[in-house]
């Protein structure tokens, strides 16, 4: 009875669990590739041989591929096949992530390489693959069902990364003591579900909702352009970003520069952090918002909320000391904690709104543009800002905890003043989104 009531929430059959579960796995293992820093941070910048700066702008280009292509392209999710899409991105980027791979094994790459082959890796998996996997999602359900379908599918996304990059990337690593082993399995798995994708969903699924032409898909951006609840999902979504990016490329960092917890410490942090409290935390936010508010971005405000203080205590009143380790533990725990509530669901709202799913994929590029603007920005702002203040020597360790935090200290407090900017926003879009329902219905009565 329990999986039928699931199920109902959901406004799926189990054809389409099935779909929705492809998805959520193709959605997190085609980032598997680079996604071996979140439990393997130290081994994963030695094994490209480059510093937390450089990191940082690798990491930023993610961010910048789909800020400046999102828009231009991502109207395409509108008008060629999803599956196709989908499919081609994970086996492009797992070949992409092949050839760095065994290449490193050998050869210094040089960073200006190491540049190009990152630019074209993000390429294939952000400006016109994720509008589209947002927009894949969307279709799924009715407008009424969004926040459930897209906390299911965060934590699917969530499930596979704690087995791969969780488990199995510490096990391969443990193993063969070789970061390039874990970066190789990695990439195949990526080129393995892109097929699963091209050969395991139905045609017909993918085909319904395709704009009948060029012109009403462009069409479709500007529409979408002139929501004010796309760019209000857009902003809630940059500000839950910022923290996303600050904790799943800096706190194991953090604790092992400030705090000086061990790596092996540090990554059962960065596991159960990035792994087990994703996987958990999605599907649970999706239930509450279906079952208990009008509204996610009514739910997202309670999140927002949370995150403020969680911060606020590791910026203002932790001591950033090795003896207080445990309390920081416990407190950036809750920051992953409000965070992946917020993030499997930041984008139900476009769904909530009841928009045409034939300009679904350019609603999303206009909102993921705002929202993943923090991917281009706060990885090589805040890299920049700790890199300056770490002094290593050359076996890693930082001789001054008290020098290195105050990078740390600046990245919190820019946490700190955009969650509290959360706040605003989604009470505004939840408001929004209400009084449009109320729009709505009287219009149809």
């Amino acid at each position: 009875m329990k999986k039928k009531n699931i199920l109902s929430a959901l406004g799926l059959d189990r054809r389409g669990l099935l779909n929705l579960v492809i998805l959520g796995v193709n959605a997190q293992l085609i980032y598997a590739f680079v996604d071996s820093r979140l439990s393997l941070s130290t081994p994963f910048l030695g094994g490209l041989h480059i510093d937390i700066a450089q990191f940082g702008i690798l990491l930023g280009l993610q961010g910048f591929t789909i800020c400046a292509g999102a828009i231009p392209l991502g109207w395409l999710g509108d008008r060629l096949s999803m599956k196709t899409i989908l499919g081609t991105g994970c086996c492009v980027t797992g070949l992409i992530g092949c050839f760095i791979s065994i290449f490193s094994m050998f050869h210094h790459i040089s960073f200006p390489c190491l540049f190009i082959l990152f630019f074209f890796y993000y390429l294939f998996c952000e400006p016109v693959y994720w509008p589209t996997m947002l927009k894949a999602v969307r279709v799924t359900t009715s407008a009424k069902n969004q926040a459930m379908v897209f906390g299911w599918w965060e934590c699917m996304r969530g499930f596979s990364a704690f087995i791969i990059e969780g488990l199995i990337d510490v096990a391969i690593y443990k193993f063969t003591g070789s970061i390039y082993a874990v970066m190789v399995f990695n990439s195949v798995v990526t080129v393995t579900v892109g097929l699963l994708v091209l050969f395991g969903i139905p045609k017909e699924y993918f085909q319904k909702d395709v704009a009948k032409d060029t012109k009403v898909a462009l069409k479709g951006v500007v529409k979408a352009m002139k929501l004010p609840e796309v760019w209000l999902t857009g902003l809630g979504a940059f500000c839950v970003y910022t923290s996303v990016s600050a904790a799943t490329n800096y706190f194991l960092l953090f604790l092992n520069n400030v705090f000086v917890v061990s790596v092996t410490m540090a990554a059962v942090f960065g596991i159960v952090s990035n792994s087990v409290f994703r996987t958990i935390c999605a599907p649970v936010s999706g239930m509450v918002t279906h079952w208990k508010f009008k509204t996610t971005a009514h739910w997202m405000r309670i999140c927002f909320i949370t995150l403020t203080i969680a911060v606020g205590i590791v910026y203002f009143v932790i001591p950033k000391q090795p003896e207080y380790a445990f309390f920081a533990v416990i407190f950036l725990s809750l920051i992953f904690i409000a965070c992946f509530l917020m993030r499997g669901i930041y984008y139900s709202p476009i769904g909530e709104m009841n928009i045409s799913h034939e300009m679904s994929a350019a609603a999303m590029s206009v909102a993921s543009t705002i929202g993943y603007m923090p991917q281009c920005l706060a990885p090589v702002v805040f890299g920049a800002m700790i890199n300056r203040y770490v002094k290593a020597d050359a076996a890693g360790h930082v001789p001054d905890p008290s020098v290195a935090q105050i990078g740390y200290n600046r990245m919190l407090l820019i946490m700190f003043i955009l969650s509290a900017a959360g706040i605003v926003s989604t009470t505004i879009l939840g408001n929004r989104i209400i009084k449009r329902r109320q729009e709505n219905k009287a219009a149809e009565a």
